[in-house]
């Protein structure tokens, strides 16, 4: 699978490349400085293009030049250190965005259910579920769930999203709803599930 990895940081770029490279040795990043670079070498279709945003980019052109030479790709926002609101209105330019902490993680569970990666077990299909269901989480939600599973109260991940406290018990309970569970314990569970 050849995936083409847009980012102005090589270095960035080399790193999770190597990473997830590492799991999944039929996968093949390719870089790209910036998206004029990308669509200037084409070489290729890719089935999917990763993008680490920069405040620097205009989004709105050269994302959609990018989806019109490669339609049927899926195209990935990896989102570092910003507030989701940077890209207000911009997120249907992208299939999957993923922020800070989750970027490897959602990365490698985008590749395995890309490489049609089958479980072994009920057991092993019922975390596979999880997991896709985890990679279509809404950026803020996704961001609240790993904050309670790194053990924080709804006071303390309010202020570290900075939203009220109110908004937060909000997502709680969307996130209990999501994965089909009644209280918080079952929603660690699943979320030390996800990341096994």
């Amino acid at each position: 699978m050849q995936v083409a990895f847009i980012s102005e940081c090589q270095v960035f770029a080399g790193i999770l490349s190597k990473a997830i490279g590492s799991r999944f040795p039929s996968v093949r990043f390719e870089h790209f400085q910036n998206p004029d670079d990308f669509l200037a070498n084409l070489p290729i279709e890719f089935p999917a293009i990763v993008f680490k945003l920069t405040d620097q980019e205009k989004f709105d052109s050269k994302v959609s030049k990018v989806k019109e030479r490669n339609p049927s790709a899926q195209v990935i926002g990896l989102m570092l250190g910003k507030s989701y609101k940077t890209l207000k209105g911009r997120e249907k330019f992208f299939d999957y965005i993923f922020t800070d902490s989750e970027i490897e993680d959602k990365l490698n569970l985008f590749i395995s259910h890309e490489l049609k990666i089958k479980p072994e077990s009920n057991k092993n299909l019922e975390i596979e579920s999880l997991k896709r269901k985890y990679i279509h989480l809404h950026p803020l939600k996704s961001l609240c769930f790993s904050l309670i599973l790194q053990g924080k109260t709804a006071a303390e991940i309010a202020l570290e999203m900075n939203k009220s406290v109110r908004t937060i018990e909000k997502y709680i309970i969307y996130l209990r709803q999501y994965f089909a569970v009644t209280k918080k314990k079952d929603l660690i569970e699943i979320g030390r599930q996800i990341q096994a």
